[in-house]
């Protein structure tokens, strides 16, 4: 079993569809622009329509018709810090096309979507283009309901939203980012 390095981390080399994972890094270097100034790893070549990540194809050794799609990022975090699992693969800089291993860090689902509405790429709450309450107003529902004297339908009828509505922001159920 061979070893290589990159950016200081070990990458161990099982075979990804008959190919080293060292092969496979060896190739991926081509599409990758270190830059200084951001110390983010730019990949350069194919990305997704939809997100903008970095996106690889890997075809089969000896059967050219088998091959599979990969997200870079995700292929760069599991071959420089271990195996990824069920998680998410997130980036502190922000930057889809990132694939610095420095920058990439796990996370499950609700913290990708945390991350996402922390960094302003959501349309959730109140950028959502037909929400009618703000962060303060649901903090304030909250605080009404758990202090009683207002009923889930006497809520909707003050800010203007069906009691399902409310019902789901008391329980928990909707706005989960407002705390």
């Amino acid at each position: 079993m061979g070893l290589a390095t990159i950016a200081g981390h070990v990458i161990v080399a099982p075979m990804i569809l008959g190919y080293t994972k060292e092969h496979i890094l060896n190739r991926l270097h081509r599409y990758i622009i270190q830059i200084p100034f951001s110390n983010c790893h730019y990949w350069v070549g194919s990305l997704g329509r939809k997100n903008g990540y970095g996106s690889f194809q890997i075809r089969e050794k000896g059967n050219r018709d088998n091959r599979k799609q990969y997200k870079v990022h995700r292929l760069m975090y599991e071959f420089c810090k271990g195996p990824i699992g069920d998680k998410h693969v997130l980036h502190k800089c922000d930057n889809p096309q990132c694939v610095n291993p420095e920058h990439l860090f796990l996370g499950t689902h609700q913290d990708n979507m945390r991350d996402m509405a922390l960094k302003g790429r959501t349309w959730f709450g109140s950028k959502h283009k037909d929400a009618k309450l703000k962060p303060e107003q649901v903090l304030e529902i909250r605080k009404l309901y758990a202090e009683g004297g207002h009923t889930i339908r006497s809520l909707g009828a003050k800010y203007g939203v069906n009691g399902k509505h409310i019902h789901n922001i008391v329980t928990g159920k909707k706005w989960k980012i407002v705390a």
